[in-house]
């Protein structure tokens, strides 16, 4: 059972880091905020806050720069989630 759950989140890790490796190739920054925070809550939910803390840092700044107000709120939420009073 456990590694069929390893395997399992290596193929959602594989291919998270491909979407978001394309995003970046391609310049689709607004594809590649929302990519970073769905992987920051995969990462949440699978108890990595650090890493999930890091994506969603990243998803943050993004969706500053592209002006994605919608998405800094929910940025926001998944923060306070995180025990962060350092809110977006």
């Amino acid at each position: 059972m456990a590694a069929a759950k390893r395997a399992d989140w290596e193929s959602v890790d594989s291919n998270m880091q491909k979407s978001l490796s394309s995003a970046q190739t391609l310049g689709y920054r607004p594809d590649l905020a929302v990519s970073h925070f769905r992987y920051a809550e995969l990462l949440r939910d699978r108890g990595d806050l650090a890493q999930a803390s890091r994506q969603l840092d990243q998803a943050a700044e993004l969706f500053a720069e592209t002006e994605m107000t919608w998405w800094m709120k929910q940025a926001g939420n998944l923060r306070t989630e995180f025990g962060s009073p350092d809110a977006t």
